[in-house]
């Protein structure tokens, strides 16, 4: 009887071993004929660039090390490696590697939009323009992400009218640029521009996946923009598909309240308030859903709070009118509508002070008048923040900046205090509000660049060096109270 037998070649190997070593003989040859080709720097280089851009260090640098066999590539590296120590914040030894790459006319435009970036951060803001507009000069067709960052830094420094035009520039050719329509509704929101601002971030929250890939803080200005327009229908679109969207509990019970639908959240708010961590803004909430819902004791309790929290918030203020006059107090009703008269006063001055500046970078008395103000209205963080812009402006502003930032230690209360004799309320409303910088509230989002020593230490004195300047046994002096 014959039996089948595999199929030999003469040699005796089975013709599937043949085939596997002929396989891996191809394979191995493919591999050193593919080595054995030159790089091609130009495809590095492009490469490099895009691992940067998605942070694998790993490949970045095996990439950069290759290109660095090619002279010709010389410059190309300088200005990788710059960006490499830009990122770990080595920022001096960047501005050295650019300087050596910037003769190269090829990356010129590059090379000086990240000396710009680097410039923004150390406080050099004029440098930093001046960088950004050669950019844009030497590239105008492809320099909308130079143009965007130097809109960037304009609206840092409260230029809002040259960070408008600059991010118009961008949209006459990308119209739905996110970076730059995100800007612009941030910035229209700013100035009260709201149905523009509405009109800017719906082009780029126009479907469902837009919103979910948008930055809170888009969502959050969306949706601020659409209650100052009380647009009915997007606060409902708002409200059943995008709330987990809002990270600020009051702006969700500040959407329920205008869809007149408080039930939704006020579950979620109770538990808030009784979170040590509660703030301002969640207890401010709380105090008006309380007053929407007819719970008056709660709608005080929660607004005592706020004002010793937060005494010259405007809208703590016009709640505690609401307040007050729901609960029948007409003195108090009296005494928080003189508080709120003035600090609208303020918020009036401050406006107007902004509006002065828009247009300009150089104007660093402004700077330093918006710091005040921002002071006088219990924004501490914000203060500190236009007192080291003017400082960075004009170093010569230092000394007066300092002491203007040394006194916002003074602790501010109440413009006009709850004073009502044989009053029977609790002590907490009765008695000048007192408030931290650190419970303030701060522009929204506004990231400002650094001064020119590389922070805001010259604007800055900590808490214990003040206590330390006080007598032992005494407390900081206060204010005097203002007619």
């Amino acid at each position: 009887m014959i039996q089948n037998q595999p199929l030999r070649v003469k040699s005796g190997l089975p013709w599937w071993l043949w085939a596997m070593l002929i396989l891996a003989t191809i394979v191995i040859g493919a591999g050193v004929i593919f080595s054995s080709v030159p790089d091609d720097p130009k495809q590095l280089y492009e490469q490099s660039l895009t691992e940067f851009s998605e942070s694998d260090k790993e490949k970045f640098a095996t990439s950069v090390a290759r290109l660095a066999k090619f002279p010709e590539y010389a410059s190309h590296v300088k200005l990788l490696e710059g960006m490499h120590a830009s990122v770990q914040n080595r920022d001096p030894r960047a501005l050295e590697l650019f300087d050596e790459a910037i003769e190269n006319p090829e990356i010129k435009p590059l090379v000086l939009q990240k000396i710009g970036s680097v410039k923004t951060r150390l406080g050099d803001y004029k440098g930093a323009i001046t960088a950004y507009e050669e950019a844009i000069q030497l590239a105008p067709a492809s320099a909308n992400q130079s143009r965007v960052l130097l809109a960037r830094l304009y609206y840092a420094v409260g230029a809002l009218a040259l960070a408008e035009n600059t991010l118009n520039d961008v949209t006459k050719t990308e119209p739905e640029n996110k970076d730059a329509r995100a800007m612009l509704g941030r910035l229209k929101l700013d100035l009260n521009r709201h149905a523009e601002a509405v009109a800017d971030y719906s082009a780029i929250l126009s479907t469902p996946g837009d919103f979910a890939a948008a930055s809170p803080a888009v969502v959050d200005g969306y949706t601020r923009c659409l209650l100052e327009t009380k647009d009915t229908e997007k606060l409902k679109e708002i409200s059943q598909n995008h709330m987990n969207l809002l990270e600020d509990m009051g702006l969700k019970a500040a959407v329920q309240l205008q869809l007149d639908d408080i039930d939704s959240i006020r579950t979620a708010l109770a538990e808030a308030v009784q979170s040590d961590m509660a703030g301002p803004d969640v207890k401010i909430a709380a105090s008006k859903i309380a007053l929407a819902a007819g719970d008056l004791r709660d709608a005080e309790n929660f607004l005592d709070d706020c004002l010793q929290m937060m005494p010259r918030d405007l809208g703590v203020l016009k709640t505690a009118v609401e307040v007050y006059e729901k609960t029948n107090q007409p003195e108090k009703q009296a005494i928080a509508q003189k508080n709120l008269d003035q600090i609208g006063d303020l918020e009036s001055q401050f406006k107007k002070a902004r509006l002065a500046i828009t247009g300009n970078i150089d104007d660093a008395n402004g700077r330093y008048e918006l710091g005040r103000l921002s002071i006088e209205l219990g924004r501490y963080p914000d203060g500190q923040k236009w007192f080291s812009i003017a400082t960075a402006i004009d170093p010569e502003m230092a000394p007066k900046c300092i002491a203007a930032a040394e006194a916002a230690y003074t602790r501010f209360g109440l413009l006009v205090p709850f004073t009502i004799p044989d009053s029977t309320e609790a002590s907490a409303i009765e008695k000048p509000a007192v408030e931290t910088p650190e419970n303030q509230k701060t522009e929204a989002n506004e990231e400002s660049p650094k001064s020119a020593d590389g922070g805001d230490a010259a604007v800055e004195k900590t808490e214990q060096s003040k206590v330390e300047e006080t007598p032992s046994g005494s407390e900081p002096q206060k204010e005097e109270q203002r007619p």
